[in-house]
Order: C-alpha cells, then structure tokens, then sequence
C-alpha cells in the first residue's frame, strides 16, 4: 500500500515539471506493466480481478493527488531558488534507472547482435532511435517557447472549458507514456503556466479555480485510459519494440534535461554532483526494496 502511494506522489511530482515524465516515474518503480493491465481491464465485463485493481488505481490516485497538491508549492520553491540542483537530481534519478529498467524489461539485452553467436538481440535499435527523435523533436520546438510566468486566469467559457479538457488529455496520456514530459508538452503550447497555477490555487476553493480544474481532470481521466489501452495492445502485441521505444525515450528525456546554459562555479558545480549522486542512491535503494519484496 505504502509503496503505491509512494509511487503516486512521485508521478503526481512529475506531472509538473517541465521535462520530467510521469511514464518514466512509473516503469523505474516497477509498476508499468501492472498499471497499464489495471486501467485497460478495469471496465471489462468479465474482470476477476476488478476489486483488486480498483484498490491498486485508488492508492496510485491518492499519492498522485498528494504529489500535486502538496509538493507544487515544494517544486516551485526549489526550481526558482535551485533550480540547476533540482534538475541534477531528476537526471540521477532517470539516469541511474535505465540499466534497472533494460535489465528487467529485456534481460539478456545486446545492443547488436553478435555475428556467428546465438545471442538473441533483445533490443530494437530502430525503434530505440525514433524513442530518441521524438524527444529531440519535442526540445527543439520547446526552445522556441516564450516561457511567460505572469499567471492572468482567463474568463470561464464554454469554450475555455473545452479546451482545459483537452489540455487535460494531453496530461494524462503524457502521465503514463515513459519519457514524454505532459508538462513539457503545456509548456510548448502555452498551456504549462495556467496548469500550474490552478495547482498551485486549488486550496483556495474558489470556483474560477475548481471549475476549472473539473474539466482538466476529467480530461485527465479520459487521456489514461485510452493511453493506457493503447500502450498495453502495443505491449501484448510488440513488446520488444515498445519497449525499445520508451528505453529511447527515457535515455533521451534525461539527456535532454542536462542544463548547458548554466555558469557553473564551484558551488554550483559541487551541488549538482551531489544532487545527481543522491537521486542516483534513491532509485538504487528503490530497486534494492523492490528486489527484497
């Protein structure tokens, strides 16, 4: 139970920072395969299982919610005073998952295949790459993004509605699609700041907050579950090169989030490596309690 609830705060932490993706939160934690079955087969007739998954969804879903409400605040704070260390540490903790994350997916993974042997190539370079172009895609465009962090909430509409659950959408198929940052994502069609903010009002209880956020969850909910079922067909049916995919993507994501715009100086320098090296210990020591369970 703890440790889905664990999970849930983790995703919801990444569901709002720019370039971290909740997906890749998910499968370093060692519940993708059991999150996307739950949610495809939730309201299948014929679900044995329903009770149990149901109780699965609900633990991820508070933590989630814990994640959003309660570090928004956390993350903003640590982005506008550390904002270099913060990211140092979402790269360690990407980064050092990737050997956990191919090991377990595709054991006995070959980058190529060796001539004259019997080793079997796990891994589908192709679709490694375009998991990789994707994300260099998405950096591309979000470079020409005009980051504007004056908030003005708009006035309430039909349309506006609309358009949050859309926006809502977008966050929850980028929510379990490893390496692709839903916030991000916002971010490049100027979405990102508003989604914040409402997070950040929520517990002001005001209707041109809550209103709102309605319509994002909605479209939040209904963004999962189709992700969810799309991913899980492509995992049943074509799972080597799913799973080189999101492999690409992750490495990609990480790659992309190293800051090179930075003047580093001794200090700087000396607490990012720290920074890197402690997210590195956590999902070492994630992974250590998972393999003990």
């Amino acid at each position: 139970m703890l440790k889905n609830i664990f999970a849930g705060i983790f995703i919801g932490i990444a569901n709002i920072i720019p370039g971290i993706s909740g997906g890749t939160i998910i499968v370093i934690l060692g519940i993708f395969d059991e999150l996307m079955f739950s949610i495809s087969n939730l309201i299948k007739k014929d679900n044995p299982q329903r009770k149990k998954q149901i109780i699965f969804l609900s633990q991820i879903i508070f933590g989630l919610l814990i994640g959003l409400i309660s570090f928004a605040n956390i993350i903003d704070y640590l982005f506008k005073n550390y904002p270099t260390q913060t990211i140092y540490g979402f790269i360690g903790l990407i980064l050092f998952s990737i050997p956990f994350v191919i090991k377990k997916e595709l054991p006995n993974t070959t980058w190529f295949k060796i001539p004259f042997t019997k080793r079997k190539n796990n891994l589908s370079v192709p679709f490694l790459i375009i998991g990789s172009l994707i994300i260099i895609i998405l950096m591309l465009l979000n470079k020409n993004v005009n980051d504007n962090l004056n908030i003005v909430f708009p006035t309430i509409t039909i349309l506006y509605l609309i358009k949050l659950f859309f926006v809502g959408n977008i966050i929850g198929s980028a929510t379990i699609i490893p390496g692709i940052s839903g916030a991000m994502i916002l971010l490049i069609l100027g979405q990102y700041h508003i989604y914040k903010g409402y997070i950040l009002e929520l517990l002001t209880f005001k209707l041109n907050i809550l209103i709102p956020l309605c319509f994002i969850g909605i479209g939040i909910i209904m963004g999962i579950v189709i992700g969810a079922k799309i991913v899980t067909w492509s995992l049943n049916k074509y799972r080597k090169e799913t799973i080189s995919l999101i492999i690409g993507l992750i490495i990609m994501s990480s790659l992309a989030l190293f800051p090179l715009d930075i003047n580093y100086n001794v200090s700087i320098t000396v607490s990012s490596i720290i920074c890197f090296l402690l997210g590195g210990t956590l999902i070492t020591i994630i992974e250590r309690l998972n393999k003990t369970k």
